[in-house]
């Protein structure tokens, strides 16, 4: 090899690397700590768009839906625009439309079906005939295997329902005015609600960003819920659930609400300007563990436990950052990152504490508060083409 090609290659490598950093440093600028998402929310970026900024230049493309696996004329194979075989690897997929439901029905409604879909990149607007039990922009029922991905709902009686179905997944998707919840999930068991921004379900005395009834071992993972006309997240007799890294701020009732539940954990959340941030209550909720969240600045109080059965507000190393804990103890210290007093939470019939309530706020890392810097994906892309022309053109010469 001569000494022009060893050089041309060194370069390239270094260019290479290049490339490397900036991409990382794309992906880390996406990522956002709960201080500056905070900030980002309350300067009204994203919620003072009205329903008509977000719908008024959207053109439907696509014709409601109705798969029924029972049926033998309403099935995937028969419906437009769809790709796939519905099995592992090349599942349906419903990508890149725009649904209009003129207040009929569902946009898309998915009944008895096990065959693997993927919904991505689509719009569903106006899908509100009866209510949140029978239309939503997506209403699924007596299924498995489907995955929402990128979506966006506006102006449903609910974005998405989904019935006594196992194993779905609604992912990065944006919920904002529809009417009764962003996502309802009653029955349903070990499927995933992850990275969504829900804000402005707006039907006084329903308006939950997600709620779940007689439902089982979900996830509830990084979802930005704030602005709703009621509860942030709600639990109605449902147990065995994973209530992690959400931000929860400014809905108009409670932050996050258990009615009836056994065994839920919820960690890491943030809970902040609600009238309260968590409630647990009625007989039958016991053995939930809340610890490691960040509740602060709520209006009524941060918590109420006013269950009969007994709750952990701590897992026995940590517990969690109360807003308001100088205010209750002011002559409580500070001792190796732990308050040397106990919370001992208000209206509470079993006497609950957190014994080991935080010192210091804790910084919790969220994912979904910004897309990714574009800027810097385009210099990685420039950068790549960079590259090539250098190789193309050392290889002519």
């Amino acid at each position: 090899m001569n000494y022009n090609a060893i050089k041309s290659l060194k370069l390239s490598r270094k260019l290479i690397k290049l490339v490397g950093l900036v991409l990382i440093m794309s992906i880390n600028a996406s990522l956002l700590n709960i201080e500056s998402a905070s900030a980002d929310f309350e300067d009204g970026i994203i919620l003072n768009l009205s329903l008509d900024d977000l719908i008024h230049d959207l053109e439907p493309n696509a014709e409601p839906i109705e798969i029924d696996g029972n049926s033998d004329t309403m099935n995937w194979n028969d419906c437009e625009n769809i790709k796939g075989l519905g099995i592992p690897g090349i599942p349906y997929r419903v990508k890149n439309l725009i649904f209009d439901g003129n207040e009929e029905g569902s946009c898309i409604k998915i009944t008895n079906s096990k065959a693997y879909v993927i919904i991505e990149n689509c719009v569903f607007i106006n899908a509100k005939a009866s209510n949140q039990e029978k239309d939503a922009g997506i209403c699924i029922s007596y299924s498995k295997n489907i995955k929402i991905r990128n979506c966006e709902f506006y102006n449903n009686i609910a974005g998405v329902t989904v019935k006594s179905s196992q194993k779905i997944s609604v992912l990065d998707s944006i919920f904002s005015f529809n009417e009764e919840s962003g996502i309802f999930m009653p029955g349903s068991e070990r499927c995933t609600i992850k990275g969504n921004s829900i804000y402005n379900t707006k039907r006084i005395g329903f308006g939950n960003g997600i709620m779940l009834r007689s439902s089982y071992d979900n996830r509830i993972i990084n979802n930005t819920i704030q602005n709703n006309l009621n509860r942030g997240i709600f639990l109605s007799t449902s147990s065995d659930n994973e209530i992690q890294y959400n931000f929860v701020c400014n809905n108009t009732d409670i932050g996050i609400h258990v009615r009836t539940g056994v065994n839920n954990s919820f960690k890491f959340n943030t809970l902040m300007k609600n009238k309260i941030g968590l409630v647990l209550e009625y007989s039958k909720s016991r053995d939930n563990v809340v610890s490691q969240n960040i509740l602060c600045d709520n209006h009524i109080c941060e918590a109420q436990d006013i269950a009969e059965g007994e709750n952990q507000w701590d897992d026995g190393k940590f517990g969690n950052y109360w807003g308001n804990y100088e205010i209750i103890y002011p002559n409580a210290q500070i001792l190796d990152g732990f308050w040397d007093t106990k919370y001992v939470l208000p209206a509470t019939k079993s006497n609950e504490c957190d014994n080991h309530p935080l010192g210091e706020k804790p910084i919790i890392k969220y994912t979904n508060f910004r897309p990714i810097n574009y800027f810097y994906i385009s210099l990685g892309v420039f950068a790549c083409g960079g590259v090539v022309f250098l190789i193309i053109r050392k290889k002519k010469n």
